[in-house]
């Protein structure tokens, strides 16, 4: 099997799912109970969160432990909200669905702006400018979820902060955490999302940085776990594995960066050598994403060729689930490449045979679908 969805999810490393085996069978108590057996469980958490805390150069008392990443984004953005009808909050066009939702519901309420990128890349001056004395909030993704383009953080950040110190900064990290370093204090950042299945660890666990003095408004309430950010018994042993997945990705981030860049570039050459193709990933993009459009094709239907030979990629986010990606769609495609856009995604145990494992199906199942589709050859 060839799997070039790393984007979507990742296979959980044996060490992870060893540590949370031991927590499942050994260390099983409930970490809010006070007797040395649940005392353990509540000890390894607290190793995780030091842990992240670390690998952000931050307070692990600034980590708060979540059941993914959508709820740390829905807890940055709707625990915000203040009684201020003056409020106001910015987004991009190129977020998240958990961030685009929650933006939703806010607008019901309060004034927003959303800034559009050009090309999957945003002007940074075009975020500073729509901030104004009002402005609550606003939220840009690190490292885009379908393009891999990596947004200038730092720049948006110290340029909120220079025209309103109060504004608060929420950066979508989770294609980013334990892949692409960012500077968490010079970027300015108040809140950073993270999740652990996209750096090989389990599904059903994030995690939100929280700068220290910052308050926000709870979106689940109960026994007051997590500080009281989100009640409910913590998964202790999805959050271990967390710990332990987010280490080796913090110990390898360098070497694994380069590796995937690689892997990355000859994908590149090879897709170029089939004609009419193009590279939507923008040269400043995550060598983990690579994004494609290929003409005269439905990439839906070239997925389901390269699955027959256990060759696995997708059409976009796992979100979208087979609809059409607005930010595809807003590249502005010309005629016949919209239908055919495709997304690798790549991870650093994957050597150089993945691309000509892929390349052997990919090209003659590209020729073959543009000839039932009656379109060009060659």
């Amino acid at each position: 099997m060839i799997y070039l969805d790393n984007a979507a999810t990742t296979k959980v490393k044996d060490e992870v799912v060893d540590a949370m085996v031991e927590m499942l069978t050994k260390y099983y108590g409930n970490p809010s109970s006070v007797y040395d057996f649940a005392m353990e469980s509540k000890k390894r958490m607290e190793e995780a969160r030091k842990i992240i805390g670390r690998g952000l150069n931050v307070d692990p008392e600034e980590i708060y432990f979540t059941s993914c990443g959508s709820e740390s984004n829905n807890l940055a953005i709707l625990g915000s909200i203040t009684g201020n009808q003056r409020d106001e909050y910015l987004f991009t066009d190129m977020e998240h669905s958990s961030v685009k939702k929650a933006y939703e519901i806010l607008g019901k309420d309060k004034k927003i702006q959303i800034i559009h990128g050009d090309e999957g890349v945003l002007d940074p001056s075009k975020v500073i400018d729509g901030v104004n004395e009002n402005t609550r909030l606003v939220s840009v993704m690190h490292v885009n979820n379908e393009l891999g383009n990596i947004q200038d953080i730092e720049t948006i950040g110290r340029g909120i902060k220079g025209k309103n110190p109060k504004t608060l900064f929420h950066v979508d990290g989770i294609q980013g955490f334990g892949k692409i370093f960012l500077d968490i204090e010079r970027a300015k950042v108040d809140f950073y999302t993270m999740s652990a299945h996209k750096i090989h660890g389990p599904k059903g666990v994030g995690a939100l940085y929280m700068r220290k003095g910052l308050e926000l408004n709870p979106r689940i309430v109960g026994g007051g776990q997590e500080k009281a950010m989100s009640s409910g018994t913590e998964n202790t042993a999805g959050i271990v594995g967390f710990g332990v997945a987010a280490k080796k990705a913090l110990e390898n981030r360098e070497e694994n960066y380069k590796k995937v860049q690689y892997l990355k570039d000859e994908m590149i050459k090879a897709l170029m050598e089939i004609p009419h193709i193009h590279i939507l990933s923008h040269k400043n993009s995550s060598p983990y994403i690579l994004s494609v459009a290929i003409k005269d094709i439905k990439g839906e239907v070239l997925l389901h060729y390269l699955e027959d030979q256990k060759i696995y990629i997708s059409t976009g986010s796992a979100c979208h689930k087979g609809r059409k990606s607005e930010i595809t769609k807003a590249l502005g495609l010309e005629d016949g490449y919209g239908e055919g856009v495709i997304r690798i995604s790549f991870h650093g145990g994957q050597d150089i045979s993945v691309v000509h494992e892929f390349m052997k199906v990919a090209k003659p199942s590209i020729e073959e679908i543009r000839q039932i589709m009656g379109g060009i050859h060659g």
